[in-house]
């Protein structure tokens, strides 16, 4: 506290002999990866841990590695000189080594950047270097924008899918719109969906307990699908187990694993 309350009292003199107070930026995944993509646009033949260290930094600690952020943005941290030729070249030479075909870039996150940039895909890339039936290509994840995430909530809800099955069915919505909302609530109170609010009894958690049963569904109060319902059990029964046993669940292996 000494130290927050040290500098607060120090920020008026620092403006005052001029100099503008430090401040330290706010760092999401998807913020690295917008600052990384806007980098990449800006220059490619810098050094990303030279021209800006905090962003480096930043990509370092929210990713494991500045190589596994730049990959999730698609950009290359020290960009070398790369020709179609080279790329060519290299993504033959790691084919003919041995190295890992269902990675891009053969397990080199540059080669994949560069590859990217000269011919617009990896795809291209392989196919440029006849590899293309050799070499297995994945399927790219789909990049959501707001207002896909509101589309596809009202689609789906014209299609009379359940809001709580929605994220359910399409994990890659429900990741989407937790990343530009927030919370799934909020996505759907953008898309102009009221969430509603399930009122819990004794009897609604029994039965949804048993449906869970038998659709082979986890039990787990720790499942992001059981979360609400474990809290509406340790308001009725006291707890998640005392819940389970109520609704049949006598096995005491069964309740481990439940609460695991």
């Amino acid at each position: 506290m000494q130290v927050v309350d040290s500098i607060i009292k120090r920020e008026p003199a620092m403006l005052v002999a001029g100099f503008e107070p430090i401040r330290r930026e706010r760092w999401s995944r998807q913020r690295v990866i917008e600052r990384l993509q806007a980098w990449r646009d800006r220059t490619r033949e810098t050094n990303l841990r030279e021209s800006d260290p905090n962003l480096a930094g930043a990509a370092s600690r929210l990713f494991g590695s500045l190589e596994a952020a730049c990959s999730a943005a698609d950009v290359e941290a020290s960009p070398r000189h790369w020709t179609d030729q080279r790329v060519i070249a290299e993504i033959q030479e790691r084919y003919v080594r041995g190295k890992p075909k269902h990675i891009q870039g053969l397990g080199d996150i540059r080669l994949a950047c560069a590859a990217k940039r000269r011919f617009g895909s990896w795809a291209n890339a392989v196919a440029a270097a006849g590899l293309i039936d050799r070499i297995p290509i994945a399927k790219p994840l789909k990049r959501w924008s707001k207002q896909q995430v509101i589309d596809a909530i009202k689609r789906a809800i014209g299609e009379g899918i359940r809001l709580s099955d929605i994220s359910k069915r399409d994990q890659g919505l429900y990741n989407a719109a937790k990343t530009h909302f927030g919370t799934w609530r909020a996505a759907m109170r953008a898309a102009g969906i009221q969430p509603f609010r399930r009122q819990w009894t004794k009897q609604l958690i029994i039965a949804e307990i048993r449906d869970r049963i038998k659709r082979g569904e986890s039990l787990s109060s720790r499942d992001r699908r059981n979360i609400n319902m474990a809290a509406a059990a340790n308001r009725h029964f006291g707890s998640w187990t005392t819940a389970l046993i109520e609704a049949g669940i006598q096995n005491k292996s069964a309740h481990r694993r439940a609460a695991s």
